[in-house]
């Protein structure tokens, strides 16, 4: 004979059928009483197993500590609804008002049912007045949900939760239709090593409030550890589609958000700690026909949030093959398609890369922002392409929240990256922040209309700013600035063709404004030995950076050479690293010097000063001379390897 889930109670003998224990599966009459006994014979490892038809709950059920889980025969097949209203005014949420307890039980499973809330769903103002979920499963190991169908709950359809601060391990939710709860579709708090996969998260909250409405979320205020979220689909719910808080070690991949009112994905730790999160292989849509009035008029694709909370764990934020579709700003006042900020003091690694962003308008492609000057952060932003109609602000931007007034202490690459749009409000490409290194290089972009710069750096310590082999087209070009880089240390711009001209190549240490400075009259600049050399070049190295300075004769080797002179000092490192601000002085006044008068310099040695190069050149009147200074490359603190980033 062929067996089926109708006939559960002849495949394992380990089952209780909810049926045998008068539970009425027309749905006309309460069952409480009845399932909460079948519930209670379940104790040992035995499964309940509801058939196909309804079930009425009007009050709460609980079931024991050892029972094997809760079947039926499918979504839709097999229906409980719960129909109690909860108290009011609303009491403290503890797990006493949801339909089905499960507490403090380990390998548990629950499938292939419908779970129904037939109660008050949402008052008007008060989007967590409700305490009434679904499933409440506390201090649970090794749980599995599968299959199942929980909607209409005024609180969360399925909740995991554990007594702070134990973790509970390993519980898993998979193939969950999860619509129309009013604060989320699934929670977690308090989990380690969780799961939820190719779950079904629709119109979570309310259209008419923009306060809740989560498809998955991880608790505020909680901590979880080691989440993955994966291959599911959120539609339509109210606020976020994936939302997460107060955890590390989260891995969210190939899920579907489409129409999410205000998020696609979000992450924020609000009172934890915070490392690894990969985000990696989304598809993500917009729809601004849900917008409402402020403060629920913006949308964010991707953003991370890093609060600089006790501990935290060298933060590493990967973004990688992401899809943002749809992105448009109609009636919205701000859309970012990608978007992370860091407030953190630590380390903190910011990696997007490969994504794609397409649609009608957003203020930033992709947007970095560093709120303190703590921390010493990298951002690598390397392979995206952005395709918009119009950018209002910029179109990749690395900046403090506060521009110019904090830095950070790191390295900002913005290679490989691909823009088109009809106009851009700022530079296509924009960092505002202390980094020690830039590097804007190899991207491409084309405009109907450029009318801002495309590359603009503007740092507030000195650093080492490569802008190399980029790329930019329009239609009509109305910018003379075409690349901005104010005042830093050492500046190479090379291969740089902007509207269709190629610009200017220039490498410059300190304010030097193009190519080399030529010395005429009686100037001090070297030893006395250039007597049949046209070039001299020498190497050396001292602290984080490679030193090559050079200078030769345009007119040959003069007949006589004069002792003493100004020194001219090339770079100076004190004991933290850092190039001495004696030594900016100094080249800023040689860069400025027009050759006509002599340079007259002092510099006090002092004792944190670990390295310094000086070099004087002597020319007699009339004889023309070059000098040209490169810091070649980013050295090791032991001063012995390069690193494999080669700056010029």
């Amino acid at each position: 004979m062929s067996l089926t889930k109708v006939t559960f109670s002849m495949i394992d003998s380990a089952a209780i059928n909810a049926k045998d224990y008068g539970v009425d599966m027309t749905g006309v009459a309460d069952s409480s009483a009845a399932f909460q006994l079948a519930l209670n014979d379940c104790a040992g490892g035995k499964l309940l197993y509801v058939p196909t038809g309804s079930v009425k709950l009007a009050n709460q059920v609980v079931a024991p500590a050892t029972i094997g889980g809760i079947v039926g025969d499918g979504i839709g097949i097999t229906t409980i609804t719960y129909t109690k209203e909860q108290p009011m005014p609303s009491p403290v949420y503890d797990g006493s008002e949801c339909a089905i307890v499960l507490e403090g039980i380990d390998g548990a499973r629950y499938e292939d049912f419908s779970l129904v809330y037939t109660g008050t769903y949402y008052v008007p103002g008060s989007p967590y007045f409700g305490v009434v979920s679904g499933l409440f499963i506390k201090d649970c190991n090794d749980t599995l949900v599968r299959r199942i169908e929980v909607t209409g709950f005024n609180c969360t359809g399925v909740q995991f939760i554990s007594t702070a601060p134990a973790l509970s391990l390993r519980n898993s939710i998979e193939e969950c239709y999860l619509h129309n709860n009013m604060q989320s579709g699934c929670y977690a708090d308090y989990q380690k090593a969780f799961t939820i996969r190719g779950c079904q998260l629709e119109y979570n909250g309310d259209v008419l409030d923009g306060g809740t409405g989560y498809g998955f979320s991880a608790n505020t205020g909680g901590f979880n550890e080691d989440l993955l979220v994966t291959e599911n689909h959120t539609y339509r719910n109210y606020r976020k589609g994936i939302d997460f808080h107060d955890g590390f070690g989260v891995v969210c991949t190939d899920n579907v958000c489409i129409q999410d009112r205000l998020h696609g994905i979000f992450y924020e730790n609000t009172t934890t700690k915070v490392s690894d999160i990969l985000i990696a292989n989304n598809y993500i849509e917009c729809d601004p026909t849900t917008v409402l009035a402020a403060p629920y008029d913006f949308y964010k694709g991707i953003s991370v949030y890093l609060v600089d909370n006790a501990a935290s764990m060298l933060p590493n934020v990967t973004i990688i093959g992401n899809v943002l579709k749809n992105i448009y700003k109609t009636g919205l006042t701000e859309i970012l398609p990608i978007y992370v900020q860091d407030q953190t003091s630590e380390r903190t690694l910011v990696n997007v890369t490969k994504n794609t962003v397409r649609g009608g308008a957003a203020d930033f492609g992709i947007f970095v922002e560093s709120n303190t000057n703590a921390n010493e952060m990298t951002a690598n932003i390397e392979g995206n392409i952005i395709s918009l109609g119009n950018l209002t602000s910029y179109g990749i931007a690395v900046t403090p929240y506060d521009p110019l007034s904090a830095g950070t202490a790191g390295y900002c690459q913005i290679i490989n990256n691909n823009i088109i749009a009809n106009s851009c409000g700022g530079p296509l490409f924009s960092i505002k922040t202390g980094m020690k290194v830039v590097d804007v290089s190899d991207n491409s972009a084309f405009l109907t209309t450029l009318g801002n710069e495309s590359v603009k750096v503007e740092n507030t310590v000195n650093a080492v700013v490569r802008i190399k082999n980029n790329t930019v087209s329009a239609t009509t070009d109305g910018t003379t600035n075409k690349i901005v880089y104010g005042s830093q240390l050492v500046s190479q711009v090379q291969n740089n063709v902007i509207g269709g001209a190629e610009q200017v190549n220039v490498f410059r240490i300190a304010n030097t404004l193009g190519s080399n400075k030529k010395w005429t009259a009686s100037k001090a600049l070297t030893a006395a030995i250039l007597t049949d050399l046209v070039r001299l070049t020498q190497e050396n190295t001292q602290g984080y950076y490679k030193v090559k300075w050079s200078a030769w004769y345009n007119t040959g080797t003069p007949a006589t050479a004069t002792a003493g002179g100004e020194y001219v000092f090339v770079a100076a490192w004190s004991t933290n690293g850092q190039i001495a601000s004696s030594a900016i002085t100094a080249l800023t006044a040689l860069a400025a010097n027009n050759g006509t008068t002599d340079i007259s310099l002092t510099w006090a040695l002092t004792n944190d000063l670990s390295g310094i190069f000086a070099r004087k050149l002597q020319v007699t009147a009339n004889v023309s001379c070059s000098l040209h200074f490169e810091i070649e490359a980013v050295m090791a603190m032991d001063q012995t390897t390069v690193s494999p980033l080669i700056l010029l």
